[in-house]
């Protein structure tokens, strides 16, 4: 599943980059990502939410990624905003801010639902989650991306113990060691222990799958008749926990994959 993503525009270029989001629709792509409430102007991001529901194209903007992030969308200050006059962008928050913070003013916009994920969520306070459990958008962790940019780490602990949906994600190359889901469980896994939750590997498992497969509006991730039979082997120990196995175990140990 792949989305079409513009960063970097205002008002004024809004014409051209739906353009060029047009391409990349008509080219495949399945959802519209508005990159960040920071790189787009405000009015363009509402522009692309309203373009997905017209579409009925599913929605993933990176959300309170940064503290910079959250700085710029609650007054408008920052390095973001030092961006902003730099490239000479027309952004209404510059400088002044929404008052609020980015998980509550994205859903402003219209950018939470059931048919959003977000990437990170790192920066939310308990009524945040609040929020982003009432408007059924999942939350794609990036633990380690989070780590290498030194962006603060994501409350794992709470999001799973509260109940969000959560699914795992790599980020990408440029900020993470590898693409290897199961490592990224396993660094997600370290980060909950030592948030105080005991025994997230279960919950993580399932992120992995039924997460990710609900992240992307898919009837994937689960073992049951009529589902796609879609199965991949792990060489990991086999006595004991095997979920508390995949995670520990599982990075780089798949042998065999069953489409």
């Amino acid at each position: 599943v792949s989305y079409g993503e513009l960063a970097g525009v205002d008002d004024k270029g809004w014409p051209v980059a739906l353009q060029r989001l047009e391409g990349i629709l008509a080219a495949g792509a399945e959802g519209i990502s508005p990159h960040t409430l920071y790189t787009l102007s405000t009015s363009v991001f509402r522009s692309m939410v309203t373009t997905a529901r017209e579409r009925g194209l599913r929605l993933h903007p990176h959300l309170a990624e940064t503290a910079d992030e959250a700085e710029f969308v609650l007054a408008g200050t920052g390095p973001f905003a030092d961006f902003v006059a730099r490239f000479g962008l027309d952004f209404e928050l510059h400088g002044v801010g929404s008052g609020t913070t980015p998980a509550r003013h994205c859903d402003e916009l219209g950018g939470l639902g059931p048919d959003v994920h977000v990437a990170h969520g790192v920066h939310v306070d308990a009524d945040d989650r609040a929020l982003l459990r009432e408007r059924q958008t999942v939350v794609a962790l990036c633990t380690r991306s989070n780590a290498v940019l030194q962006a603060g780490e994501a409350p794992v602990a709470d999001y799973l113990t509260e109940g969000n949906p959560v699914a795992l994600g790599t980020d990408s190359l440029a900020s993470s060691p590898d693409l290897d889901l199961l490592a990224e469980a396993r660094a997600t896994r370290d980060l909950a222990r030592r948030q105080g939750l005991e025994r997230p590997e279960e919950a993580l498992v399932r992120a992995l799958t039924l997460g990710g497969a609900q992240a992307v509006g898919q009837d994937l991730g689960t073992i049951r008749e009529g589902a796609r039979a879609d199965l991949a082997v792990f060489d990991v120990p086999v006595d004991g926990d095997p979920y508390a196995a995949l995670v520990e175990h599982g990075a780089g140990r798949c042998v065999a994959t069953v489409l």
